[in-house]
């Protein structure tokens, strides 16, 4: 209690659900609580809503809805939110999503996390949305190549990671495939080198849509 701040530390870094309704149900009660939740940045509920544990998942989402809820909501809260474990964040971060899609869907850098997000309802949403978004051209460019920077930097395959890359392939191919026929061949050679075996698997399927693509010409 003399260090408030602790109880914060806790709800970030304890990976005991009995630790972490401690920190929670001591800090609303401390008199020093609504100071506390001013001085907590955007990193801060990031780091929260990303946990792995429903507590402190629950209690960054409903610091965002305090603190952000009645301005143009940052992108960068918006990710965390739909890739959090806590359903409500995930239903607000698509509702701001498709809200402020005018103003998100010029980040290429938004779009391109959509891609792959860690949940593959958000996934599937994100394919719709971006469907009948109309992006421009050097959008889609941009998307490009930080997804193919996204896959180079996967390491090994998991059983996680194999499917948001396999997802995040199709969606490439579906939605940006004209702009998947320009990349260059010494960054389809780098995929086909890759660890990871799905990352592998895209640079072929990425090796023989050029090629048709050459055939076509």
């Amino acid at each position: 209690n003399k260090v408030p701040q602790a109880y914060i530390q806790l709800l970030m870094d304890a990976e005991m659900e009995e630790i972490h309704r401690f920190a929670e149900s001591n800090l609303i009660v401390h008199p020093e609580y609504v100071a506390i939740k001013g001085k907590l940045d955007k990193q801060a509920c990031n780091q929260l809503l990303l946990s792995p544990f429903d507590i402190p998942a629950r209690f960054g989402y409903t610091l965002v809805i305090e603190k952000y809820s009645n301005v143009l909501p940052d992108s960068y809260l918006v990710l965390p939110m739909l890739n959090s474990i806590n359903a409500e964040a995930i239903n607000k971060g698509k509702q701001w999503a498709e809200t402020y899609k005018a103003t998100y869907l010029q980040q290429s850098g938004f779009i391109t996390q959509l891609i792959f997000a860690k949940h593959a309802e958000i996934r599937n949403w994100a394919r719709l949305l971006l469907k009948t978004s109309g992006l421009p051209v050097e959008i889609k460019n941009a998307v490009v190549g930080k997804s193919i920077a996204e896959f180079i930097n996967y390491g090994e395959q998991t059983t996680e990671n194999e499917i948001i890359i396999k997802d995040a392939g199709d969606e490439l191919f579906e939605l940006f495939g004209d702009e998947l026929k320009l990349v260059n061949i010494g960054v389809v050679a780098d995929l086909l080198q890759h660890q990871n075996a799905s990352v592998f698997m895209f640079g072929l399927r990425l090796l023989q849509a050029q090629r048709v693509q050459l055939d076509l010409d």
